[in-house]
């Protein structure tokens, strides 16, 4: 057990949280995979920053990241934290909008619930809490004007009494997307 006070660890949070250093305007993404405008009333941490965020502090495994978005106000460490928006890229190749428009969101359910079933024990192993995916938080809705894939996922985490709600945009491009 640690022996500090609460105001000791105040004092260390707001250290790591004076730390970063936060991006506004246009920002390139992955040298030039996608440019980001960060709206106003938003903050952007870069790759490397985000990381040691997931990993480090919020105790994530390790992934691959291209930042992290977060409102102006909010922080890694913010008192009444609620969500920031992590940017990641998948390069799995091209998806035709008849394809995306004809997904079956139930076989797509059943597979990612298998999916982190499978894992669960890998992610044990590295001192992780297992999981489980509850259901659609919202069920996908693919926007075929803005080429946009969303969903929505209810989570529970294995020691937690409240829920997490996991909310994915993907942004379909020609090589994969973000």
């Amino acid at each position: 057990s640690l022996d500090i006070s609460v105001e000791e660890l105040r004092v260390a949070l707001d250290s790591i949280d004076n730390s970063f250093k936060y991006q506004y305007g246009t920002i390139d993404l992955n040298d030039g995979l996608a440019t980001l405008n960060v709206p106003d009333g938003f903050k952007f941490l870069d790759a490397e920053q985000s990381a040691y965020v997931l990993t480090d502090l919020w105790g994530n495994p390790p992934s691959e990241t291209l930042g992290l978005l977060f409102p102006e106000e909010m922080s890694p460490f913010h008192e009444n934290f609620t969500y920031c928006v992590e940017i990641t890229y998948s390069e799995d190749g091209y998806i035709e909008d008849d394809d995306a428009k004809d997904l079956d969101y139930d076989d797509l359910l059943e597979e990612i619930q298998e999916d982190i079933v499978s894992q669960n024990p890998e992610r044990i192993a590295q001192g992780y809490d297992a999981y489980e995916l509850v259901g659609w938080a919202s069920p996908p809705f693919y926007d075929s004007e803005n080429k946009k894939l969303h969903w929505a996922k209810e989570l529970k985490f294995d020691g937690y009494d409240v829920n997490t709600l996991n909310y994915d945009i993907r942004v379909l491009g020609r090589k994969g997307y973000l």
